[in-house]
Order: structure tokens, then sequence, then C-alpha cells
């Protein structure tokens, strides 16, 4: 079998004992789904090639969803594949307790969507309100609610739109309730206390100027910049801020593909690794104490202190 050249998307099991990940040769359909032990022993893959694989999650009873040409699949550990239904995008966000996961694309790039909710219970979905062009969505921590950007429109296309607002809005319901009339940012997060909603915004809506990481709270109110990325957008890309799971910390991909860890109140800069490249995803520990980090350089795995930036590696060259 050939050897993966990208890797990416690591998360860890429920209850932190295992990894997983996805990775492809980049030749057709050659992406797979791998499993690892917590300290990256006994890497194997448990599917057959898979073609267009963009992501997976794990699910607290142990089975795993992945997402692979506009389908969504439930994969047990024995390899097992069960169809869950189509979806609109090529990526999703999962609900932590396993039952829900999320989509927001339509399936044109001029037509408007709201977001596509899937129960992994029942296979059945259902729509968010119906108030405009949902652009991104995320699950609070328990579960029960979605925050939504959205653009308000008075058509049936994009070009009817106007600019974005930020709604929240308990799954199933409908029934959307006003957090910001007016947003402007990417890689929407909830914190896991259930305080904080987190994501990154430009410096300008021509994208000219630094990226900076900012944060408001999930009731509403002021948003607070948190971290700015050194340089211009062309120079410092920050990725999606990942929750370290006591809310205290973040960590992200900065500026040439380094790891910064972010103290989630003051904004100081706690630790960074700047060693690694071609850094494609991290996932906190369940301790909250250091990152996973994959690259797609050697194939990696690293874990990350998050109070020293030291690097250990996992596996790969």
């Amino acid at each position: 079998m050939a050897k993966p050249s990208h890797l990416g998307s690591p998360v860890w099991s429920a209850d932190g004992k295992r990894l997983a990940w996805v990775a492809g040769t980049g030749q057709g359909a050659n992406g797979r789904v791998w499993v690892a032990n917590a300290d990256g022993s006994h890497a194997h893959t448990i599917t057959r090639p898979i073609d267009a694989l963009e992501q997976v999650a794990w699910l607290p009873n142990g089975d795993l969803v992945y997402d692979a040409n506009f389908v969504l699949w439930r994969l047990r550990p024995n390899g097992h594949v069960r169809r869950i239904g189509t979806v609109a995008d090529m990526s999703f966000v999962a609900e932590p307790s396993g039952r829900y996961v999320a989509t927001t694309e339509p399936s044109c790039p001029s037509c408007l969507g709201t977001a596509l909710v899937t129960d992994l219970r029942t296979r059945r979905s259902f729509s968010t309100s119906r108030d405009g062009d949902d652009v991104q969505v995320a699950f609070s921590p328990d579960g029960s609610q979605l925050v939504i950007e959205r653009r308000t429109c008075t058509g049936e296309r994009v070009e009817s739109c106007g600019p974005t607002s930020l709604w929240v809005e308990r799954v199933g319901t409908q029934q959307p309730r006003l957090l910001s009339k007016s947003f402007s940012g990417y890689c929407l997060g909830w914190s896991p206390d259930g305080r904080t909603l987190s994501y990154v915004r430009e410096a300008s809506r021509s994208g000219v100027g630094p990226l900076s990481l900012q944060t408001m709270p999930a009731s509403g109110g002021r948003a607070a910049v948190l971290y700015r990325a050194v340089g211009d957008v062309q120079t410092a890309g920050l990725s999606c801020p990942s929750w370290s799971p006591d809310s205290g910390r973040l960590a992200a991909i900065d500026r040439k593909g380094g790891v910064v860890v972010i103290d989630a109140h003051s904004g100081r800069q706690q630790s960074r690794s700047d060693s690694l490249v071609y850094v494609t995803g991290l996932a906190w520990t369940r301790d909250s104490k250091s990152v996973l980090v994959a690259g797609s350089d050697c194939r990696s795995l690293w874990q990350i202190d998050a109070a020293t930036g030291d690097a250990k590696r996992l596996r790969g060259c």
C-alpha cells in the first residue's frame, strides 16, 4: 500500500485512549481512516480506499463518522460502514454527545441554504429556521443549541442577501434568537463551559491586514480581540482555534504552520511551536495539558506540551 502523503483531521476518542485521523496518497480514491493507541502505536487503517475523504469525528460510543463525496457515513471500529445520508457540504460539525451532526453549504454556489442537522440515532435530517442563508454553525457543549452565522435575504439567490448576523437556535425548534446584528468572521466555536463564542476575523472586509482571534459572551454582548496574528492576511494565516476541555486556553495554527497556545481570558500567548511545518490539524488531550498536531511533512503526528511548546513525535519520520 502506498504511504499517505496527506494526514489531517486528528481526533481523540471520548475516553482519550485512541486516536483517529484521515490520510491519503493524493492519487484517486486513496483516502483512509486510521486509528491508533494514544501514544501513536499500533496505527492501522480500518477502511478501504475512499474517494474525496475530508474529515472524521469520533462518537462517544466508539463509532466514527466521516464524510466523502457529499455523503455522511457511520464507521464501526471493526470496519463496518453504514450510510447515514447525503449532505450538502464537504465538512461537518459534530455535537459533543454524538447525537447530531450539521452541515451548511447549499448544493449550488449562488443558491441559498439553511443548516441541515442530521440525527444519528434515527438518520432523520431537518433544517434550521428559514430566515436567510446560513453560512456556518457550531453546537453548544450540551448539544441543545446551534449558533448560526446567517445572511438576511430578500430573494431566492445569494445576490439578494445583505450583511451577516449571528443567531442562536435550540436544535429542532426553528426559533432563532438574535445575538449580534453585525458579524464578520469564520471558524465559529463554542467553549466547553458554554460561556464563550470564538471566531477568526479579518482586519477589514477587503481582506487587508492581520487576522485576529475574537471572543464574545455566548449570551450576546460586545466582542473582544483576544489575539492578533503577526503580519498581514497574506503571510499570517490563523486556523480555526480549538478550545481546551477546561475552557482555559485555545490553540491555533499561526504563521507558517506554527502552533500557538493562548490564554482564553487574558489573550496572553502561553507557548509556541514553530519547528513544525505543513500542520493540517490539531486536537486537545482530555486533561488540557497538551495538543495533538497532524502534519503532512513525513505524515507526522506530534504531541505538544501546552505550557512549554515542547513537541514529542508520536508518528512519522
